[in-house]
């Protein structure tokens, strides 16, 4: 079974950790494997490798974030939740209205303040 797609290096079947609605979409073999590989590598574009102006701007705010010491995370782009908390936290300490939403009005203001 190590050997057969749908399987961890294990043996475990993988059908434990998938609920049954998704388990059709896991590949019958390995020929399916490589088959879908082979198709997603064919549409890996170099969009989907450059960040979004949203990404950036998160990013940024991150950045500035961990300039004040509010946040110690990833500049990774992403809003999970240290992103939210500590933005949150930077608009309660401001007198902001306190919405955890990454703007550039926030990143403005952050830049105004000299937080950097």
């Amino acid at each position: 079974p190590q050997e057969q797609a749908g399987y961890l290096e294990n043996g475990e079947s993988l059908s434990a950790y998938i609920q049954p609605s998704q388990q059709s979409l896991l590949p019958s073999n390995n020929l399916e494997t490589e088959r879908a590989v082979e198709k997603a590598d064919d549409t890996i574009s170099l969009g989907a490798l450059v960040p979004s102006q949203a990404q950036i701007l998160i990013a940024q705010i991150q950045e500035q974030l961990k300039n004040s010491n509010s946040y110690y995370g990833p500049q990774d782009g992403i809003v999970g939740a240290a992103t939210v908390q500590a933005i949150k936290a930077f608009q309660k300490e401001h007198g902001l209205e306190i919405d955890g939403m990454p703007t550039e009005e926030l990143l403005t203001y952050m830049l105004q303040q000299g937080t950097s």
